[in-house]
């Protein structure tokens, strides 16, 4: 398993702009908005008050918010689920859909 040195909040509001960025020691803080129909609330774990993303929503949205699929070596494909990659990736634009095909999940 990974450290991650890029956290991505993501929010609906509007008031942060499109993306913003906190450096803090060498960790990274991002704050990124999504379009409302990107929000799926039944894809949101509370873990201890703390809200997150399933795997599988947040590979989307990563792959929303950058362009691109992270590479092979930052993923733990055989954790996600494809079948819910695969029905999720029906809210997101067809260049998402497009990206994840490229993965050849099973």
């Amino acid at each position: 398993m990974q450290v991650p040195i890029v956290c991505t909040a993501i929010t609906l509001s509007s008031a942060i702009g499109r993306r913003n960025r906190i450096i803090y020691h060498e960790f990274t803080i991002e704050y990124s908005r999504i379009q409302e129909r990107l929000y799926l609330p039944d894809q949101i774990l509370n873990l201890d008050g703390v809200l997150m993303a399933t795997a599988e929503k947040a590979l989307l949205d990563t792959i929303y918010l950058r362009h691109r699929v992270p590479q092979r070596g930052e993923l733990e494909l055989e954790a996600l689920d494809p079948n819910r990659i695969r029905s999720l990736a029906a809210f997101f634009p067809p260049s998402v859909v497009r990206r994840i095909e490229k993965l050849n999940l099973p």
